[in-house]
């Protein structure tokens, strides 16, 4: 089943600051939003390609989870996505 899901979590990211291709874990905390409001969590790794000290772009895999029943949505899914860091 599709669902559309929206996240907005607080983050904590383990992942070296040296240039190049470079493994990362990271788990969040935050609150989705799909038919119902709830809270959420999720775990995930990723790879991370670091141009220079400003810019870096990866992939990760992500599991999120649903930290209370959900009558009518998805409680528990995995995601892919492309990222894009940049420091100010």
């Amino acid at each position: 089943m599709i669902q559309p899901v929206g996240t907005i979590s607080l983050d904590l990211r383990c992942q070296s600051a040296s240039a190049g291709w470079r493994p990362w874990i990271d788990g969040g905390l935050g609150w989705s939003l799909a038919n119902d409001l709830y809270p959420s969590a999720h775990l995930g790794v990723g790879l991370r390609w670091r141009v220079d000290p400003a810019h870096d772009y990866g992939v990760s895999v992500r599991r999120h989870m649903a930290l209370r029943h959900l009558d009518d949505g998805i409680e528990n899914y995995w995601t892919v996505g492309a990222t894009f860091g940049f420091t100010l």
